[in-house]
């Protein structure tokens, strides 16, 4: 039975997913047509699996496979996100009512593709380029008050954070927001504490300018 019903619904999502054609810049176009689904990791998510052909000035260039969290059509688009002259593929994962997640595929001159044809990819959520400084600036959204902020940079070919800022609730004093700066300590995906900062929500809330506001954003970018 259970087999049946995913069957029926492998076929409403097919039928109600048809192949869209898109246009970009740079001469590429692009057919997505849904495959599949799958459910993987430890938390046993559900995946929508495409596949998407790629053209480039008419002729075939690329086909490659990625998931989503959703089943649905569009959110792919071109960008330079590691700033090499070179615009990249970014994919939508899953857009909630205040995060949005995308896949990043790479493209590599030296192969003349795009990278990740199995759908190995780079992570990223809500975020902003700024080429100038070769950084991408990301942010997480918590509540009304609380979230994090991070500075990413492309080091080895891999997007590692350098720097990343916390707005949290204090536990033990509800009247305060902490502020907490983190950096990398050398060892990959660990991080130290370099500095807390208590704010009274009352006057972050309602204070002319927040001091909070203004001490984020300059611990953030400080020496950047």
């Amino acid at each position: 039975m259970k087999k049946i019903l995913a069957l029926l619904l492998a076929l409403v999502l097919a039928a109600g997913l048809l192949p869209v054609q898109a246009e970009e810049n740079g001469g590429f176009a692009w057919t997505q047509t849904f495959v599949g689904q799958e459910i993987a990791g430890s938390d046993c998510e559900q995946r929508f699996i495409y596949r998407l052909d790629m053209t480039k000035d008419g002729a075939p260039f690329q086909t490659l496979y990625f998931t989503r969290a959703e089943a649905k059509d569009g959110g792919i688009r071109l960008e330079d996100v590691n700033f090499d002259g070179y615009d990249d593929l970014v994919i939508l994962y899953t857009l909630g009512s205040a995060n949005a997640s995308y896949t990043f595929f790479l493209y590599s001159p030296n192969e003349g593709r795009f990278t990740g044809e199995s759908g190995i990819s780079t992570w990223l959520s809500s975020y902003k380029l700024y080429p100038e400084k070769q950084l991408i600036y990301n942010y997480i959204h918590n509540s009304a008050l609380t979230g994090l902020e991070q500075l990413l940079a492309w080091q080895d070919g891999r997007l590692r954070v350098i720097r990343e800022l916390e707005i949290a609730e204090n536990d033990e004093k509800p009247e305060e927001l902490l502020l907490i700066l983190r950096a990398p300590d050398g060892e990959d995906g660990m991080f130290i504490e370099t500095l807390r900062r208590a704010y009274d929500i009352d006057a972050v809330l309602n204070a002319p300018a927040s001091p909070l506001d203004a001490d984020r954003q300059t611990l953030l970018w400080q020496g950047l």
